[in-house]
């Protein structure tokens, strides 16, 4: 993670690898989790900037599982296409106020996004009183 951060694409397989071994590292710590994890198109071809997934993920249990006693869930789908990336995550939350607090690392992802992707990009962050959704699209190139 650290010497690929620096870098301005990193292999999409590397993120999704990512990504599954950091579920996998949650799923011991939280085992009444139900979670969902879809993904779905070519994969190993593409290129992607770095890190721009896992941050949603983090929060997901940080925000969510780790704040729910009974029955948390998490729900990610991850779709390649030959020049976008699709990302959708909705976990449940605790039932809150829905005012849009954002935290620094959903800021940073908007800013990095902004920056890399400008108007490329699509993000889309919609919190409920029990829920939270991401959709995230990026362009993909390839290797």
């Amino acid at each position: 993670m650290i010497t690929e951060c620096e870098l301005p694409e990193v292999p999409l397989t590397d993120e999704i690898n990512l990504i599954n071994h950091y579920v996998e590292l949650e799923k011991v710590r939280y085992e009444e989790l139900e979670i969902e994890v879809k993904i779905t198109g070519e994969c190993n071809d593409k290129m992607i900037a770095p890190l721009l997934m896992i941050p949603f993920i983090e929060n997901s249990f940080k925000h969510g599982t780790s704040k729910i006693l009974k029955g948390p869930w998490i729900k990610l789908f991850i779709q390649a296409d030959e020049e976008m990336l699709h990302f959708t995550l909705t976990n449940n939350k605790p039932a809150e106020s829905i005012e849009n607090k954002k935290g620094i690392g959903l800021i940073n992802v908007q800013k990095r996004l902004e920056l890399l992707y400008t108007n490329e990009h699509y993000l889309l962050i919609e919190p409920t009183l029990h829920t939270f959704t991401v959709n995230m699209q990026v362009p993909l190139t390839r290797k």
